[in-house]
């Protein structure tokens, strides 16, 4: 089962691969096709999570962070060529790079913390993840020029998770004053 799963994944990468060769700008098909599969791959993970099938949500979420890491090499490799005055600089003047940054350090820290030595830090993943996932639909919002019902659809899910983990927060913290 975990070979067809990753074959899967293999095939979404050379179908993305394939359409952004034939394109005529390659490297902002790539940025879209990685960008938009990692998002949707965390979402995913997400609603496995919450479906209480853990073993696939692990997996897709590390799909997701796996296509997350292509994007971001793409930026640092593709776009801007390992030229690190440049990367800082546009780093610095664009708010819609610093989400996507941080996103990816917050789903690299979930990454982290999926691994079978710290699969007991489950509050902090599920944090980072959700975190992440609304800074990722905030960086898709902000990288288009006009946005369109997909951009605010992504924003719609990114906030509905950030507010959904403040609601168990409270919960949470609430039960344990009354007790």
């Amino acid at each position: 089962m975990r070979f067809a799963f990753y074959f899967c994944v293999a095939g979404v990468l050379g179908v993305s691969a394939f359409l952004a060769l034939s394109s005529p700008d390659p490297v902002a098909t790539i940025y879209l096709y990685s960008g938009f599969l990692a998002w949707g791959f965390c979402a995913a993970s997400v609603l496995f999570a919450w479906a209480r099938r853990r073993v696939w949500a692990r997996r897709v979420g590390l799909a997701g962070l796996f296509f997350g890491f292509c994007h971001f090499l793409n930026f640092i490799a593709l776009d801007k060529g390992f030229e690190t005055i440049e990367i800082f600089s546009e780093l610095f003047r664009s708010k819609f790079i610093i989400t996507g940054l941080i996103s990816f350090v917050l789903l690299s820290g979930a990454g982290v913390l999926s691994l079978k030595r710290t699969q007991r830090y489950t509050k902090a993943r599920r944090a980072f993840v959700y975190t992440a996932m609304t800074l990722a639909s905030v960086h898709i919002f902000l990288g288009v020029k006009v946005a369109g019902v997909v951009e605010y659809f992504c924003l719609l899910v990114g906030f509905t998770l950030l507010f959904k983990s403040q609601l168990v927060s409270l919960r949470k913290t609430s039960e344990a004053k009354f007790i």
